[in-house]
């Protein structure tokens, strides 16, 4: 066999090999990583490569001494977002002060993935503080696109797009709050999926001690195939260590089995945040053909008004992210707070937010919520960006108010970019990415919304979109 053909087979397609015999989980494990030491150099996705743990469990699995508690994903290499607690390495979120911390214990998506057979080899890179649509830090440095690598791949998420994208790694666990699954899903190409919020606990690293829940936040599977992220997050989803105790998730099954059965609302441009014609174009053609072979599509919107819903949404991630934040800058923000009412000083707003207006806040989100569910009584999916343009750019000026989009050629806020991923974010909807074509060079994901909990029909919809129209395809340069 020519171990090439390693490289894009699906998690079933190692599977099958393994359980033929054809191949032996160490080989397998070996082959990744010395892959991943080929390519890593280019990118700088991947932070930390330690395979001797999991060559350990590969030994047990030729063995045959692991068959007792063999599980979806026995055999099976892969990496993680460096932000998870992984027992014995580091996880520092880019944060300097934080380069030598070493985690004792694994986060609770991490006991799943290991539970289920993972073999998990490598961490990969996040901006600081997973605060960032971009993937540097002063302690790992800056991970680049491999379809430009002029470009950023995203983040928070960003090196697991990466290391997905150049085949460094068969599947990948990220986390999602503004975006961080999903657009470096769409930057680079690859399938990402936001669950429900609470269906998977996201988990933060033990340096913080949190006491409660981070709102909004979930972890969450990054692959290249949609059945590849369905049986991921099947692996993943369950309730967190304390409402385990006494609560079961059982989600629903999809309501259509078929492509055609599926009904589809559209919504490509807003007038508030507009969608670059690269962009549109690419998601136009992916309706199109849905179209073609019979989907009922249709262009539509939930009644929601987009400025104060994004400015909603801005406000309450930056409360969910506050508490890492030191008390001098907090009263910083609080003292600059007023003196401009623009979307950019949201985020001070957010962290500098009272119990009061967070509750408020929280009010108002209920109301989308309601919103959003009338909406799905006539449809399935939402088919929309995840972001407003394609990978862009490399831009790193701290003072993120001096960074900006391009869009038709006219300069928007960096600010905005949290429109279309707030779109799930604010009322805790499920969303898959899914490659849906190209603007330029550059890969465009279409983000598929679904009403609450309904996670497998997002999926399904992926997974059914990927075998009538195609899904990953690798960037030049690694084959």
């Amino acid at each position: 066999m020519d171990r090439r053909d390693l490289n894009f087979l699906s998690v079933a397609g190692l599977r099958a090999l393994l359980d033929r015999r054809e191949i032996g989980a160490v080989e397998l494990l070996e082959h990744f990583t010395a892959r991943a030491k080929a390519i890593n150099g280019r990118l700088n996705a991947i932070t930390e490569l330690n395979p001797e743990p999991a060559l350990r469990e590969a030994r047990r699995f030729d063995s045959g001494l692991a068959s007792e508690t063999r599980g979806p994903l026995a055999g099976i290499p892969m990496t993680i977002k460096e932000s998870f607690d992984l027992a014995g390495w580091r996880t520092t979120r880019g944060v300097p002060s934080q380069r030598n911390y070493v985690a004792d214990a694994d986060v609770r998506a991490v006991t799943r993935l290991k539970n289920a057979g993972a073999l998990i080899f490598g961490k990969t890179n996040v901006p600081l503080n997973l605060a960032d649509h971009q993937s540097f830090n002063e302690i790992y440095g800056t991970t680049v696109n491999p379809w430009d690598e002029t470009r950023t791949p995203g983040g928070s998420s960003g090196g697991g797009a990466a290391a997905l994208a150049s085949v460094m790694t068969p599947i990948e666990l990220g986390g999602d709050l503004g975006g961080s699954i999903r657009v470096p899903a769409t930057f680079c190409g690859v399938f990402g999926h936001k669950a429900t919020y609470g269906t998977v606990p996201f988990g933060r690293s033990s340096f913080e001690r949190p006491e409660t829940p981070i709102d909004i936040a979930v972890a969450g599977p990054m692959t290249r195939t949609a059945a590849d992220l369905r049986m991921l997050f099947s692996v993943l989803a369950g309730p967190d260590e304390q409402k385990g105790i006494g609560w079961t998730l059982t989600l629903p099954q999809p309501p259509a089995r078929k492509l055609k059965d599926f009904r589809v609302a559209v919504l490509f441009d807003d007038a508030d945040f507009p969608v670059d014609g690269g962009v549109r174009g690419a998601l136009e053609a992916f309706a199109s053909e849905l179209a073609r072979l019979g989907v009922n599509v249709k262009a539509d919107r939930p009644a929601i008004d987009s400025v104060p819903y994004h400015r909603s949404f801005v406000k309450l991630i930056r409360a969910a992210t506050s508490r890492p934040v030191p008390d001098e800058v907090a009263a910083a923000f609080a003292a600059e707070i007023g003196q401009t009412d623009d979307m950019r000083d949201d985020e001070k707003r957010g962290v500098t937010i009272s119990h009061r207006a967070w509750l408020n806040l929280a009010n108002e989100r209920q109301r989308y919520v309601h919103l959003w569910q009338s909406f799905f009584e006539n449809y399935d999916v939402l088919l929309c960006p995840a972001m407003p343009v394609p990978a862009f750019p490399h831009q790193q000026d701290p003072d993120m108010r001096k960074r900006h989009f391009l869009i038709n050629g006219t300069q928007h806020s960096y600010a905005s970019r949290f429109f279309w991923c707030s779109l799930a974010g604010l009322p805790y909807l499920p969303a898959t990415v899914m490659p849906a074509g190209f603007s330029g060079h550059l890969p465009v994901g279409v983000q598929i919304i679904g009403a609450p909990y309904q996670d497998y029909t997002t999926l399904q919809f992926a997974e059914l979109a990927e075998q009538a129209l195609g899904g990953f395809r690798k960037p030049a340069g690694y084959s």
